[in-house]
């Protein structure tokens, strides 16, 4: 079963917050502030512990330490297919609302006016 309602918000939390969103880097620390894709909000929303200070940085969840993409599957309860369009072949955040609702048979949407 999907996790939508922390789909939902890592979505707003992006969309709200543009400057923060890169779908290119799942996690990004440096003195200009922290960037991440969906995966990588996602997993900060959750309060997983991350590792920083390595290339792709490592969150631990559930006893054991994943990449920002298999901890973020993991926590939306979505399949890998569904993991690589939402975190490899998405590139806006238009593209992320849409396949969202793709997945969800349309209950994760941008709401009005966002």
């Amino acid at each position: 079963m999907i996790n939508e309602p922390l789909l939902f918000a890592a979505l707003v939390d992006l969309t709200i917050h543009p400057e923060k969103h890169d779908q290119n880097i799942y996690l990004c620390r440096d003195a200009c502030g922290t960037t991440m894709c969906l995966a990588g909000d996602v997993v900060l929303l959750a309060g997983c512990n991350v590792m920083w200070g390595t290339r792709e940085p490592y969150t631990f969840h559930n006893g054991r330490y994943y990449s920002a993409h298999e901890a973020a599957t993991q926590l939306l309860g979505i399949t890998e297919e569904q993991a690589n369009d939402l975190f490899l072949l998405c590139g806006t955040l238009d593209e992320l609302w849409e396949a969202a609702g793709d997945i969800t048979d349309n209950r994760v949407i941008i709401p009005e006016g966002l």
